[in-house]
């Protein structure tokens, strides 16, 4: 991308970090100005040992620290691959939500964390088709978080990239994004919040933080 943006106000310089301890949750990069904001560069950094995927979007919250009870299928047993599960909160109402949604569970028991389409939603119950092959436990007082994470791109960032000599690597994919190319000044306009996650931490995989740097410029 162009080293000197044009038709840019307000150059700023953003810094963010996706921290390995909250699992799979959506946490926030960088909120965009009035206008919204061009995205030029993205710099990702992995303090971790191993490979990092990195998911970048934007998310809207279902519920934030939740006290919920989870319910396998009475058929399947209390601990099994089941199909249907439940997420009956102790108290208040569900969002308004439509079925064959894909939402994030994050925070709470690490084998209930992931995405999961919603079968169906009432006040209280939301129910859920489960992954194939995950195992989900009938738990009572467990606290969750729960998303509609909306993806834009992903990228793998490589161990210790951004320390100990490794260069960091580029947020921006330009063969998912083919118009961030080399010719000319390319960039990305954002105008709500953009958001990343680690996924693979979503059942106690542990990546290392990601440290993000954001240069952009507000419309």
């Amino acid at each position: 991308m162009a080293n000197q943006p044009i038709f840019v106000a307000s150059w700023r310089q953003d810094f963010a970090t996706l921290l390995a301890g909250l699992a799979n949750a959506a946490q926030d990069i960088l909120t965009p100005g009035a206008s919204g904001t061009r995205i030029h560069a993205v710099a990702l950094a992995n303090d971790g040992d191993v490979l990092a995927l990195v998911e970048l979007g934007a998310y809207d919250v279902v519920g934030e620290d939740v006290s919920v009870d989870v319910s396998v299928d009475v058929a399947a047993g209390t601990n099994a691959d089941a199909d249907p599960f439940t997420v009956t909160r102790d108290s208040g109402e569900w969002s308004e939500l439509d079925a064959g949604l894909v939402l994030t569970i994050a925070a709470g028991t690490a084998a209930h964390r992931g995405d999961y389409e919603l079968q169906s939603r009432t006040d209280t119950v939301l129910t859920f088709a489960n992954t194939p092959g995950n195992t989900i436990a009938t738990v009572s007082g467990d606290t969750v978080s729960i998303h509609r994470w909306r993806p834009l791109w992903s990228v793998t960032v490589p161990p210790r990239a951004g320390y100990d000599g490794y260069p960091a690597v580029s947020g921006l994919d330009p063969v998912q994004m083919p118009w961030l190319d080399a010719a000319g000044d390319r960039w990305l306009l954002v105008t709500g919040t953009l958001a990343g996650r680690l996924p693979g931490n979503a059942n106690d995989t542990v990546t290392g933080n990601v440290h993000v740097t954001v240069f952009a410029g507000d419309c």
